[in-house]
């Protein structure tokens, strides 16, 4: 009794644990179309202004908008934190100040040769 209890037991359980990886199958599969829907409807969008009958130009557009997007979230989002000057950084900058005005035709940046 006690191994046909057993045997019962793994196959539910084996039975479980199918059908939860077939439903995350499932959910993985749905998040991955609705992915490529809204890829797919964000460059339609853009391009329905657009009146090319070629697929090659529609496509090379749709290249180049998406580079557009991306330069310019990168654009938008980035904001350089100036760190405060350590004592070292501001010695050097001094020190390199000094000479500047000391001799300044081999420190200034406009020279004419």
């Amino acid at each position: 009794m006690a191994r046909k209890n057993n045997k019962s037991k793994k196959k539910a359980q084996h039975a479980f644990i199918l059908q939860r990886e077939e439903e995350e199958q499932k959910k993985k599969e749905l998040k991955q179309q609705r992915k490529v829907e809204k890829e797919e409807n964000k460059w339609i969008d853009d391009l329905d202004d657009l009146e090319i009958d070629s697929e090659e130009h529609v496509f090379g557009l749709k290249k180049k908008i998406k580079k557009d997007k991306k330069n310019k979230k990168t654009k938008k989002e980035k904001k350089v934190i100036k760190k405060p000057e350590s004592r070292v950084d501001a010695a050097r900058r001094k020190k390199r100040e000094r000479k500047a005005r000391k001799h300044p035709v081999s420190y200034s940046k406009d020279v004419e040769m």
